[in-house]
């Protein structure tokens, strides 16, 4: 299996099961901030909405072409975006959350134009912070989200900054 074997494409109405199946890997749900699993009636609805908003949202393709994570964006009541990322098993541990999150943040950026992206990551998910870190991710503030000490991370669009 090739370490850095993986792809990027936009999500279907074909992916909610696969999705729905990486959101609920209990190594996923641990870091989530509602770590309760997904029930599958829920999730399809979710889904519905998602697909209907149109906000970016990836599915990650491992080398044999199956969903294997997924990466998407969601504003906020103020237009500001956050990324989530979901790694599925053949997917984690193998160095690639960093590459996957800059080519969905570039993918993000060149079809939206938008300043900033955010993210939230509880304190003591090391490996998601050296992926956000090494992804180009700063760290801006430090809060409790659903009560959890966690840091946000900001990675700004250079292009739309005149960069």
């Amino acid at each position: 299996m090739n370490a850095h074997s993986y792809s990027l494409r936009p999500v279907t109405d074909g992916d909610s099961a696969a999705v729905w199946q990486v959101a609920n890997d209990p190594a996923v749900r641990q870091w989530a901030f509602h770590s309760d699993p997904i029930a599958w009636e829920d999730h399809q609805q979710w889904m519905a909405r998602q697909l209907v908003a149109a906000h970016p949202f990836f599915v990650v393709e491992d080398e044999q072409g199956a969903v294997a994570g997924y990466v998407r964006f969601a504003p906020d009541d103020d237009g500001v975006y956050t990324v989530s990322i979901g790694l599925g098993e053949t997917l984690r541990g193998r160095g690639l959350g960093a590459a996957i999150l800059r080519q969905a943040c570039a993918l993000f950026f060149a079809t939206t134009q938008r300043p900033a992206i955010l993210a939230w990551v509880k304190c003591t998910n090391i490996a998601s912070m050296i992926a956000f870190l090494k992804a180009g991710f700063i760290p801006d503030q430090v809060q409790s989200v659903d009560g959890v000490k966690s840091v946000g991370l900001c990675c700004r669009n250079m292009v739309a900054q005149g960069a």
